[in-house]
């Protein structure tokens, strides 16, 4: 490595996947290397992609969007909870419609049809021309992009005019003077359409996937109403993977939060077996061999940007392992990337997060304790906020700031008794349930001082019984906001 390297202007990524930017000619496309499995899990039948906020769900809808081509025939749409109003769905349907699965059936299908015909493959086909029209007819509310929700709300009528003379369904389930119905009236006929058409040789080398993402915004786990929602959008990706879809190369993909995947499974029977068998976790955390981290995923992550990164600035660092030239060698006396790690909840977002203001600083390589120290204090601030971005599901704002404070006076303690422990949380109005959830997002970490251990719930399951017997401290990362806050 050349000497005085400086880390101005180099971009190792942003936390937030979809701001990841094409800077000096990098982006997520480029940085993006599928350590945790998705795809993998996706060609063995799992469709639902389960893991912590800032785990890579996003990360890989979002490359895999950027990746898309009609040159190489994989076509892919991410549908946000933002975009079709989800809430506004649920207070104007009517009390016959209290099943959302016919809502969700209608947006896949749209999409569906929407990347048929941006695919331009068969586009000389009377079925695929009889999409087109039909396509076209309702742009209004048909297209997605458009979707007005009031429409569908009041029960307007769809156009399927256009579909009667290639597709039987349409025939058969209508008179011949028909050529409008209400759209929950036409999932049946439309979703065989889409089918037979998808089922054409002429697909056989594609690729169609429908992906649902931030499905957790403005998700409450204390409303049974999002809950069932939420579980029908479940049933209905299930659906269509191991039967409609079966034969075919599209694909629907749900990405979700685990902690509400976690309270899911034990609210309904039938859902728990479908995360069973068709869930796939991301998880990040592997044990450590050699305590320095050598070999996680995540130094590999890491790895692949320094190189991408300083490569595109003429720097090459260590071949093998570009972290030895990016900061020292021991940091408080550990492993330096076990030091940074140990600040972390060991997820992707994290070890980007730590470094992702690295180009606006002027810091010679490789970067000292207090360097790293400095990047670990601005890290804290954006982890605290992400923090409060997880208990939304759970807590109100009030109840949000009580467990704040409640746990910054567990940090001033450190190893608190449980007595303490629960006294503090008691005089923030909050109990032994809450003790248990925190725990559970890994914000307290219960210490057996017999055995010189803490747990940590990303590391190893955490006993939740007789916690008695345990002292409670936060994390590094918690611990460093409270000092200076």
């Amino acid at each position: 490595m050349k000497k005085n390297i400086q880390t101005t202007d180099i971009y190792l990524g942003d936390v937030e996947a979809e701001q990841e930017t094409h800077v000096a000619g990098l982006g997520i496309d480029t940085f993006f290397e599928d350590y945790a499995g998705i795809e993998k899990a996706i060609s063995l039948g799992k469709f639902i992609i389960c893991g912590r906020k800032g785990s890579g769900k996003s990360a890989f809808a979002v490359c895999k969007q950027r990746l898309a081509s009609r040159r190489e025939q994989r076509f892919i749409t991410v549908v946000k909870k933002n975009e079709f109003a989800l809430e506004k769905l649920v207070n104007g349907t009517s009390a016959q419609d209290n099943n959302y699965m016919v809502l969700f059936e209608w947006l896949v299908l749209v999409r569906l049809v929407k990347m048929i015909l941006d695919s331009e493959i068969g586009s000389e086909r009377a079925q695929i021309k009889s999409l087109k029209k039909f396509y076209e007819r309702n742009s209004g509310y048909v297209d997605i992009d458009q979707y007005t929700i009031a429409e569908i709300i009041k029960g307007s009528e769809v156009n399927f005019a256009p579909l009667k003379n290639e597709f039987s369904g349409f025939k058969r389930l209508f008179s011949a003077k028909s050529i409008k119905a209400p759209f929950f009236k036409m999932i049946g006929p439309l979703r065989d359409a889409v089918v037979e058409v998808l089922k054409m040789q002429i697909f056989e080398h594609s690729s169609f996937m429908v992906v649902f993402d931030d499905l957790d915004i403005k998700f409450k786990l204390t409303s049974d109403e999002d809950k069932n929602m939420l579980m029908d959008l479940i049933r209905v990706a299930k659906r269509y993977n191991t039967e409609y879809l079966a034969g075919t190369t599209a694909r629907i993909i749900l990405l979700l939060r685990d902690d509400i995947s976690n309270h899911l499974e034990g609210h309904d029977g039938d859902v728990a077996k479908t995360f069973a068998s068709c869930a796939h976790y991301l998880k990040w955390y592997e044990q450590d061999h050699y305590g320095d981290g050598r070999n996680s995923l995540l130094r590999k992550l890491i790895n692949r940007r320094l190189k991408l990164a300083f490569g595109k600035h003429g720097v090459t660092l260590n071949e093998k392992d570009p972290w030895k030239d990016f900061v020292v060698e021991k940091i408080n006396d550990k492993p330096s990337f076990k030091y940074v790690l140990d600040h972390t909840f060991y997820l992707p977002r994290d070890i980007i997060g730590v470094f992702k203001d690295i180009g606006q600083k002027n810091y010679k390589l490789p970067l000292s304790e207090k360097e790293i120290n400095e990047l670990l204090q601005d890290f804290a601030i954006i982890k605290k906020k992400e923090i409060c971005d997880e208990l939304v599901a759970l807590y109100d704002d009030t109840e949000i700031k009580n467990i704040i404070d409640a746990l910054a006076e567990i940090d001033e303690g450190y190893d608190v008794s449980y007595e303490k422990t629960m006294q503090i949380l008691q005089n923030h109005g909050l109990s032994l349930s809450d003790l248990k959830t925190l725990i559970d997002y890994s914000f307290i970490m219960p210490v057996d001082a017999k055995h010189d251990h803490f747990y940590i719930s990303y590391r190893e399951k955490v006993p939740q019984n007789g916690l008695e017997h345990y002292t409670f401290r936060t994390p590094y990362i918690l611990s460093i906001y409270f000092k200076n806050r």
